[in-house]
């Protein structure tokens, strides 16, 4: 760190890294006594709940004058106008409960990896989000958050900015390059609040981001309506894929259809010629000059009386078979009506005894 002045700032410059541990130092120390407020409250803990509110309060505090410092430059420089911002004020006690927003008690479930090389920052989000009902796997650097997402499922990513080995945005590419790894949504975690870092993760496939120390309300929030976001393009995405078989399946009946129609009609056309024969084969028989011919004998007789018989069968199933050729063509072009078709039980009784009859002659 290094110092320059002017006649109008005294300028701090500080690095990166110096600026990232910084403020995950008081990420640390804001969550650590949030959550431990919060089981001090419910265990009836009082006297320790107003204690941890002035931690909170006093890195709270620090946490705003590093903010004025830091964004009075891009280059991570800390720029003071006057000696003034530097000073400490006195410490407030704080009601950690003052600020907090309550959030609807129904929060999307879901598997989330948490990558981060600070192992208390890991703790702080894993305790927090698996008392909010979440399940926590955690990864200590971007190539072990690759092989995890490589051999597991997850519902969303936390991923931090800044890693050693390979850095978040690294590990966002990869993901976002990867045909199964680029619908998991991915929040970025980081120190930096820079304008430019936000964009470019964001252009990159984040989801969201969220800079250190975060509001705990405000990590939930987004959370929450991350994974609501992607339960819908789930269902967004089911609804078009059954949409699509839907669309598929309609078309296979159509062709179905068609394809009936077309065989309808051409088995309608033999039956046709075969009915026709039919007709001029018993109006022929029926001339008196050809029943002449089978009158020598009664076998003869029997012989034109079976010939005739068969002729009214084959006609009478023809047109049977006529009738349910038309119904399926119906079909085929939704035009056919419900109805109920009566059944002639005398008749179609007579015509198997008929058919029996001529058998039993026949095998004779």
């Amino acid at each position: 760190m290094a110092n320059c002045e002017s006649s109008t700032a005294t300028c701090l410059a500080i690095n990166p890294k110096t600026r990232h541990d910084l403020l995950n130092w008081l990420n640390q120390i804001i969550g650590y006594s949030e959550m431990l407020a919060e089981e001090a409250d419910s265990s009836g803990q009082k006297s320790l709940v107003g204690d941890l509110g002035n931690i909170n309060s006093a890195a709270q505090q620090m946490l705003e004058r590093l903010e004025t410092l830091f964004s009075c430059s891009k280059d991570y420089s800390i720029q003071s106008i006057d000696n003034r911002l530097l000073e400490i004020k006195e410490v407030q006690r704080a009601d950690l409960n003052k600020n907090k927003t309550s959030l609807p008690d129904r929060v999307v479930s879901g598997k989330i990896l948490v990558v981060d090389d600070n192992a208390a920052n890991q703790e702080i989000l894993s305790r927090r989000l698996e008392k909010q009902g979440y399940q926590i796997v955690l990864a200590d650097c971007g190539s072990q958050a690759l092989e995890k997402l490589g051999h597991d499922s997850f519902d969303l990513v936390l991923l931090d900015v800044m890693m050693p080995d390979m850095d978040g945005y690294e590990v966002l590419q990869r993901m976002k390059a990867d045909s199964i790894l680029v619908k998991i949504p991915v929040i970025m975690i980081s120190a930096c609040a820079d304008i430019d870092h936000v964009i470019n993760c964001i252009e990159i496939g984040a989801e969201d981001y969220l800079s250190k120390p975060f509001n705990s309300t405000l990590l939930k929030a987004r959370i929450s309506a991350t994974l609501e976001k992607k339960r819908l393009r789930e269902q967004e995405m089911s609804f078009i894929s059954q949409a699509m078989q839907a669309e598929a399946s309609l078309e296979r009946h159509r062709a179905l259809t068609q394809a009936v129609a077309g065989v309808a009609h051409e088995i309608n056309t033999p039956l046709g010629i075969v009915k026709t024969a039919l007709s001029v084969i018993k109006n022929r028989l029926s001339l008196p000059k050809i029943q002449s011919l089978f009158q020598d004998d009664s076998e003869s007789k029997d012989q034109l009386k079976d010939i005739l018989e068969c002729s009214d069968l084959m006609i009478k199933n023809v047109d049977i078979a006529h009738r349910l050729i038309e119904n399926f063509k119906k079909i085929a072009v939704d035009q056919l009506i419900e109805r109920q078709d009566t059944v002639n039980l005398p008749a179609l009784l007579k015509d198997a005894i008929d058919l029996f009859k001529v058998s039993a002659r026949q095998a004779k």
